[in-house]
């Protein structure tokens, strides 16, 4: 992942407003889901503490955002300004998340961003440089109940029919 865009969130103090929203539907209701969202994510980060321009300016991009065209929008704000909004390749596990503390909230950005190798191997087998890009292999699904991570049984019971 290219951590460069993320500069600007380093650079700058907090407190920080982080919210990640699924934009992947698009249908009759988006206008008012939209405006819907976009307060319901408001009132979560003021809940939390967040000041009134910074809400209002997370507000005002969550509005702007077009539905149905990005699976899913981050946007972080302090101070009542806007500084980094990126487009997410996968809608966020939640249809809406709001956080709002002393640092910007980007744990989730290397699931959601788009794909980009996480190793790049630069190396020489004759006159010119060659590069390749290197994934690790897919992680597993995650378990969806305790019965489902738990060992398989063991035992005389486990080995009868």
């Amino acid at each position: 992942m290219d951590l460069a865009p993320l500069t600007p969130l380093y650079e700058r103090p907090g407190p920080w407003a982080s919210a990640y929203l699924d934009t992947s539907f698009a249908d009759e209701a988006t206008l008012s889901r939209r405006e819907l969202k976009g307060r319901q994510i408001s009132e979560e980060l003021a809940a939390q503490g967040a000041d009134e321009e910074t809400c209002r300016a997370v507000r005002r991009a969550i509005g702007s955002y077009a539905y149905g065209q990005t699976p899913g929008r981050a946007v972080f704000a302090a101070h009542g300004e806007v500084v980094f909004e990126p487009v997410l390749a996968l809608p966020p596990p939640d249809e809406s998340s709001a956080v709002w503390g002393p640092l910007p909230h980007v744990a989730p950005l290397p699931e959601l961003t788009p794909d980009e190798p996480d190793t790049l191997v630069v190396g020489s087998t004759g006159p010119a440089p060659t590069s390749h890009s290197v994934r690790p292999p897919a992680a597993a699904p995650r378990a969806r109940s305790r019965a489902a991570t738990r060992p398989p049984p063991t035992g005389p019971s486990a080995t009868s029919s």
